[in-house]
């Protein structure tokens, strides 16, 4: 979340009903039943804060998880195809609930650039890559 703050974003955490570490309450919503994910909570919260902060612009929203349980990350997607919405997906295998590494954040904050703030982001591609430290500090012969 820091990356993104930095690049100046508004960066909020929201967990979904059902989170570890709450009270049994909080996790029975969820328990067996992911249905609504909490979003009717996520958009009211949003409006909230954009009534009271006007900068808060809601009509530029980004959304990110960390590899959630792939039917549920499927029914946003279903819900977001029904209602005629613009998105991308990207799934990363094998990241289990990390951001994918170095790629994924790059992805991320390349497309929350791009799409929140309207700036093309550098071409990854053209940038000198780092190297490895390891092979970095051995003498050339031994590369």
């Amino acid at each position: 979340m820091q990356s993104l703050a930095e690049l100046g974003f508004i960066v909020v955490q929201i967990d979904g009903m059902g989170t570890a570490n709450r009270s049994k309450a909080f996790h029975d919503v969820a328990w067996k039943n992911p249905g609504d994910a909490g979003f009717p909570d996520r958009i009211l919260w949003h409006r909230a804060v954009a009534a009271k902060y006007p900068y808060y612009d809601i009509t530029r929203v980004g959304i990110y998880g960390t590899n959630v349980d792939p039917a549920s990350t499927m029914q946003v997607v279903n819900a977001l195809a029904k209602a005629d919405n613009q998105f991308d997906l990207l799934v990363i295998p094998g990241a289990n609930h990390g951001s994918g590494g170095a790629y994924g954040e790059k992805k991320r904050n390349d497309f929350f650039v791009h799409h929140l703030l309207g700036v093309e982001p550098s071409d990854w591609n053209t940038m000198p890559k780092k190297q490895n430290s390891q092979a970095a500090a051995l003498p050339a012969q031994q590369q």
